[in-house]
């Protein structure tokens, strides 16, 4: 059950990571840096997992 939701919040976080590339965002004006901490704040689960296994620092 463990290794399942651990591989849910890395598919996760991949999807979101993904999401915050420059090519998927043209002209919004943001960074990948400012857009990856919009999104993970907007996610408290996947923002907590990153903390904890210090994915985004």
């Amino acid at each position: 059950m463990v290794a399942e939701k651990f591989k849910k919040n890395i598919e996760d976080m991949t999807a979101l990571i993904e999401s915050c590339w420059d090519e998927n965002n043209p002209n919004d004006g943001l960074s990948f840096d400012e857009r990856l901490e919009m999104k993970l704040n907007e996610n408290p689960e996947l923002k907590k997992f990153s903390d904890e296994h210090n994915i985004c620092d």
